[in-house]
């Protein structure tokens, strides 16, 4: 048997079927059927913020994501492995997929990075990890330069706007285990330093 409503009166004055808040918190409803029997309703609004963007930064081999909001958000560089932590460690260089989306499904950013990475260091052992000095993502800029030098300021290796990789050899001979240089131009912007290359 249907049982019909003929008093409601919620915890803000209102006596409407349904209400609309702009704040969170605690709320309650009272009503009384056509029998007159009365029951109370508690329930909490939580306030969900879509979740927007703000900054994505390369901080060494880490991508860092920060947004405008503080939220229950999920984060992912590539669109479909999400985790809780905002930062994602020992990522290589490329263009990567941010995406924070809202844990209740109530919204998602997205937006592309250009994660570039210089190398501190590289292992030239053949052992098919970390064997090459690799600058992952510069193909991605419109003007590109790098130049590598020895203590010494000779050039061993020079590239324009292309993926650049360097084995550690000069003149098809292995160089020693030391500190070499580089010298990186970026769309006119120049970045100077240097790396160690240990066999």
């Amino acid at each position: 048997m249907l049982k019909i409503i003929s008093a409601i009166s919620w915890s803000n004055g209102e006596t409407t079927p349904e209400i609309t808040v702009s704040t969170p918190g605690a709320y309650s409803v009272d009503f009384v059927n056509a029998n007159g029997c009365e029951a109370t309703k508690v329930f909490d609004v939580i306030q969900v913020n879509i979740p927007e963007i703000s900054e994505v930064i390369t901080n060494g081999f880490n991508i860092e994501i920060s947004t405008t909001e503080i939220g229950d958000y999920s984060y992912s560089i590539d669109g479909q492995n999400f985790q809780y932590n905002p930062v994602f460690y020992g990522i290589i260089g490329g263009v990567y997929t941010i995406s924070v989306r809202d844990n209740f499904g109530c919204g998602e950013d997205i937006i592309a990075h250009l994660h570039f990475v210089i190398p501190r260091f590289f292992t030239p052992n053949s052992d098919g990890f970390n064997d090459f000095f690799e600058l992952r993502g510069i193909e991605e800029f419109g003007e590109s330069e790098i130049n590598i030098f020895d203590r010494y300021g000779k050039l061993l290796k020079s590239s324009k706007n292309v993926p650049f990789s360097w084995n550690g050899t000069y003149r098809g001979k292995f160089l020693p285990t030391n500190d070499y240089w580089y010298q990186i131009i970026i769309d006119g912007e120049e970045f100077t330093g240097h790396f160690t290359l240990k066999r």
